[in-house]
């Protein structure tokens, strides 16, 4: 100013602020405009004193209008202090600008008496800051999407001045160690790669040209993280001011790879050491690849062959059918055929081969048909003369009297030889199938019993059992049937065998010899009871008569006497009778029964016994009910089936209770291959304690009060054991007697 010369400095100055891009204002306490610069209308639209109705704080922004406040509550506090603001404000025209300045509070001033605020509009600095910062947003943004660590590094001395967020995600560090430490991404290179990389790094990457590393580096928890980093080195004046690259995470790949390498190194030595030979053909046959096993199965090797095709070393009896195989192949790309030839050893001799040939001609890895074989010489003259032993086996089984049937730990038949087949079809009337379950053809009443024989031949019992299997023409047929268990080489059991021996004339036999046997014992009891008659009483009326005779030849006798001596003579001659009749019945229980069989009904029997009972019956409050639903008839003797009914029924009416109704149940039944009868009723009954072991004694007698000899349980046992049966009794006083009789396999 000492330059120039200014009458007036107040219109220097207002010249000065006129012609200002400054927003000058003075506004009183009040809010009321004193004064305002140009640039006000110039920059927001409007001339404020014009505008009383538009207060300051409305051209603030919204956003802006707490700070501005704040703003001027300090000013209040600090009066001379320009306190600084930064706003946003509202044109006339509704547009936002941009604003930096100050208010100073000059209350105390008295020629201002206000507020003074100056604005400057830095609406095109703003937006160029914000232009910058969605720019700088973005490039990180596209950064970050990267693969792999973006970098930038000062070259001397190296410093790092930039690493993307994948460096904290990769390794585990924050990206400020990178930034703060010049030596942190040296520090964290492996060991064994750290020289290499520093002296690469060192002969910076020519201009324009990128360089590929790879190394290794430690993450925070330990683990090896493997980059290939690709670096790009910026120039000044001929030099590398500055490297710039990316640090792409590669440690999949490398395991990959190293596993594929300790892979290739495994098969290699799976191949070496296999006992399979493998070799490569291309289409015509050549050989182009052999395994190491080729020369130990054959004798000679690809370098040795290389110039002919396969076909010329199979046997000529197969040839034609391995090319037509071939051909096959060739025109089924993917397919594999397995199949057994001879193959021609260098000694000239064949050897057998079974091998898998699969077409990988159109795979790009292979190209070739790939053998997969192994020598089974020995196996095919292992299976020869197994066949061999086979047949002969099968030929003695087959012509065997004894029919087995293997069968697996789930009872499935594995063989079985014609003997077995025959018994199945003759006697089960089906025809035996390896696979199915044995057990399952046996009839349903045998199945649990052979069931659980076989498994306890599983669990390493042997068992025997005797089955008999009638046949249509009324005969039966016998079978002795072993269950044992068959046992592998680490012995354990891993099947069981049937074996059936046809014992049937055996049997006969035997069942002879039971029959002669039960025969004579039943001839020696009969023998036992003809002896205690004769000796009891038969001997008894016969003293009688002779002592009346001798006392007849007297002559000094009344006429009385004589009277009462031909009584007693008559009584006697009666008893004598009655035993000559009980033994006639005695007899004739005992004869020969075969020819005299025939079918008999039960309930016809009952009928029969109820009409000639019927005088009886009627009148006395008896029931006679029957149930023989189960089993009606028996091939047996009528009139000893007719005897037996007849005296027990007739019993139970004799032996009745007087003071309640009788009831006499008969019924049949069928269990385990017995034949059950039941004759049960209301009756007396009879103390077993006392004379249970009398019941079928001869004579014997358990109540005085009914009339009777004792000959009738007596009969009935008698004949119940000639028609081969037995006879039980159950009994209780005053509550009812029960007569079971059994006649075993005697279903009709």
């Amino acid at each position: 100013m000492s330059n120039v010369d200014y009458h007036d400095c107040g219109e220097f100055f207002k010249i000065l602020i006129e012609n200002s891009n400054e927003i000058l204002t003075v506004i009183t306490e009040d809010g009321i405009v004193k004064y305002e610069s140009p640039a006000v209308k110039k920059i927001l639209g409007y001339v404020l004193k014009e505008e009383p109705a538009k207060t300051c704080s409305e051209l603030v922004h919204p956003d802006d209008r707490d700070k501005a406040n704040e703003v001027y509550i300090e000013a209040l506090k600090k009066p001379g202090i320009p306190i600084p603001i930064t706003c946003k404000l509202i044109t006339k025209s509704g547009e936002v600008i941009f604003t930096e300045g100050k208010i100073t509070n000059m209350l105390h001033v008295p020629r201002i008496n206000g507020f003074v605020s100056n604005y400057t509009d830095i609406t095109q600095r703003k937006k160029a800051e914000i232009a910058l910062f969605k720019s700088r947003e973005k490039f990180l943004s596209l950064v970050n999407t990267v693969n792999g660590i973006v970098w930038e590094a000062d070259v001397e001395p190296f410093r790092s001045t930039f690493v993307s967020k994948q460096a904290e995600e990769i390794l585990g560090y924050p990206t400020d160690n990178w930034i703060n430490d010049d030596l942190f991404w040296e520090s964290h290179i492996h060991t064994d790669d750290k020289k290499r990389v520093l002296d690469k790094y060192l002969k910076y990457t020519p201009k324009n040209k990128t360089n590929d590393f790879e190394y290794r580096m430690i993450a925070s928890d330990g683990r090896i993280v493997w980059f290939k980093d690709n670096v790009t080195a910026i120039f000044k004046e001929d030099k590398p001011k500055y490297l710039r690259g990316i640090m792409v995470d590669i440690t999949n790949q490398k395991n990959a790879e190293e596993e594929l390498i300790v892979k290739e190194r495994h098969f290699k030595n799976l191949i070496k050491q296999s006992s399979s030979a493998i070799i490569l053909l291309d289409a015509e046959g050549k050989f182009i690849y052999q395994s190491p096993v080729v020369e130990k199965i054959v004798g000679y090797t690809i370098e040795d062959e290389s110039h002919t095709n396969v076909f010329q070393f199979v046997h000529p009896e197969e040839t034609e059918e391995v090319c037509k195989v071939y051909e096959y192949l060739l025109k089924n790309p993917g397919k594999s055929v397995t199949k057994e030839f001879r193959f021609l050893h260098q000694n000239g001799h064949y050897v057998w081969i079974e091998g898998t040939v699969t077409n990988l001609l159109d795979d790009p890895n292979m190209k070739a048909l790939i053998v997969n074989y192994h020598d089974v010489t020995e196996r095919k003259k292992a299976n020869e003369e197994r066949e061999k032993s086979e047949a002969n086996l099968h030929t003695i089984f087959d012509n065997s009297d004894t029919g087995y049937i293997l069968m697996d730990n789930d009872l499935a038949i594995i063989s079985f030889n014609k003997p077995a087949q025959k018994f199945s079809e003759e006697d089960l009337n089906k025809t035996l199938v390896t696979g199915t379950n044995a057990i399952e053809y046996f009839s349903k009443e045998r199945q649990a019993f052979m069931r659980k024989k076989s498994l306890e031949a599983l669990a390493g019992k042997s068992i025997n059992h005797e089955v008999k299997y009638p046949q249509n023409n009324g005969t039966s047929r016998w079978y002795f049937i072993r269950f044992y268990p068959v046992y592998n080489f680490e012995k354990k059991v891993f099947g069981v065998v049937m074996a059936l021996n046809d014992v049937t004339e055996r049997k006969i036999s035997e069942l002879y010899r039971q029959k002669i046997t039960q025969e004579l014992l039943q001839r020696n009891k009969t023998q036992e009871q003809f002896t205690y008659i004769v000796s009891h009483n038969l001997r008894s009326p016969v003293a009688n008569i002779l002592g009346v005779s001798k006392l007849l030849q007297d002559g000094d006798l009344s006429d009385e006497e004589k009277n009462d001596l031909m009584k007693n003579l008559a009584i006697s001659a009666q008893k004598l009778d009655d035993v000559i009749v009980d033994l006639s019945q005695i007899l004739n229980a005992t004869k020969s029964l075969k020819e005299n069989e025939e079918t008999v009904k039960f309930s016809d029997l009952v009928k029969d016994i109820e009409a000639n009972l019927n005088p009886l019956i009627n009148g006395n409050q008896i029931e006679i009910s029957v149930n023989f639903t189960m089993i009606d008839a028996l091939l047996t003797v009528k009139s000893y089936m007719n005897s037996i009914f007849y005296n027990l029924i007739s019993n139970s009416i004799k032996y009745r209770r007087k003071d309640i109704p009788t009831i006499i149940e008969v019924k049949s039944c069928y269990k385990n291959n017995v034949l059950q009868l039941s004759f049960k009723d209301n009756g007396m009954g009879i103390d077993m304690e006392k004379k249970g072991d009398q019941v079928f004694g001869l004579y014997k007698r358990f109540h005085k009060s009914v009339e009777g000899r004792g000959m009738g349980l007596f009969m009935v046992k008698t004949q119940v054991e000639t028609l081969g049966g037995k006879i039980s009794i159950a009994s209780k006083v005053n509550e009812g007697t029960e007569f079971l009789i059994e006649f075993e396999q005697r279903k009709h």
